[in-house]
């Protein structure tokens, strides 16, 4: 009797299968690398399904999405093969929404030191972002209950797949959680970043409004909303801003950051002038948010001309280290 081969051998036979490219031979491998005990392997094998393209084992990877959601953690700990399943399935443009509603619900409780967490939300975003992708009542009504999930990174998987879908009916729910507020920065930065990806126009004046939150986290997130939108007006908005307000060293470092993830002449023109013109301190800021260019020789050599015009240890020290 020929011996079964060893979950490394499978590995190993994976990579090839992929690197060989889509083939008639290679379904009914995968078939069976789905159904294998190993969940590491029938992620790896979901993964390999999505980068192929084989969208006759959708029935698979659905069959087998369900069994382990009916299965006991130990089966996939940390929920690694549901999420990469999930993440398949999507890829392949999946049009049945009950494999993602079930996803979208599953808590999956993992023992760790002092008592259990939830592994599952991971599983619980991805799935959000292809409901996000099929729309629908149910679609939307379980992404509205997962911006109350009690694990934070659902709930930021939530904002990103509300955005995603974009439309007005996201740009209230946006609206409504950035103004409700959360206990995780995150979260809301994320409201404040889709939003300004979903309707820049309508919500420049609401995200704005949170430059000046009480919580100075949150309102370097706006700034950072604002700049990576890369609209005109976002950026006159921060140029406004930082005209009128005494800022603390945080915020006045965020919203020099925002001015450069514009990433826009007008945005390179006002930091150079800083550069020049104001304290040696916030000379040093500029250079500072001007690092993202850091990998431009024509940009290094700008900041370069013009830190050499100033006569500032600071802002000197600063060059250096940014621009290595």
């Amino acid at each position: 009797m020929a011996r079964r081969p060893t979950d490394d051998a499978l590995m190993a036979r994976l990579g090839e299968i992929v690197d060989a490219g889509p083939t008639d031979d290679c379904v009914p491998e995968l078939r069976g690398m789905l159904s294998h005990r190993n969940s590491a392997l029938v992620g790896r094998a979901a993964r390999a399904v999505a980068t192929l393209g084989a969208v006759e084992l959708a029935p698979d990877l659905i069959a087998t999405f369900g069994r382990l959601l009916d299965s006991a953690p130990k089966a996939d700990e940390g929920c690694l093969a549901k999420a990469a399943l999930a993440e398949a399935m999507d890829a392949l443009r999946l049009d049945d929404r009950e494999p993602f509603l079930r996803g979208i619900r599953h808590t999956q409780m993992e023992p760790v030191y002092g008592g259990a967490e939830d592994t599952a939300p991971p599983l619980r975003a991805r799935c959000a972002f292809a409901l996000a992708r099929l729309g629908g009542t149910d679609a939307m009504l379980a992404l509205t209950a997962l911006l109350t999930d009690p694990e934070p990174e659902a709930r930021v998987g939530a904002v990103k797949a509300v955005a995603h879908r974009g439309g007005f009916d996201a740009e209230l729910l946006l609206r409504m959680k950035a103004s409700s507020g959360d206990a995780h920065v995150d979260v809301t930065a994320e409201c404040l970043t889709g939003l300004m990806a979903v309707e820049p126009d309508r919500s420049l004046e609401f995200v704005a409004g949170y430059l000046s939150a009480p919580d100075e986290a949150i309102a370097e997130a706006a700034a950072l909303a604002l700049g990576e939108s890369r609209e005109p007006a976002a950026l006159a908005a921060l140029w406004d801003y930082r005209a009128r307000t005494i800022m603390s060293p945080g915020m006045e470092d965020a919203v020099l950051l925002a001015v450069a993830l514009s990433r826009s002449d007008e945005g390179m023109d006002y930091l150079l002038n800083v550069i020049a013109d104001d304290t040696p301190t916030n000379a040093a800021r500029a250079v500072a948010a001007l690092r993202i260019y850091a990998h431009d020789e024509a940009v290094t050599e700008r900041v370069r001309g013009v830190v050499g015009t100033r006569d500032a240890t600071l802002t000197s020290d600063a060059f250096r280290e940014y621009f290595p």
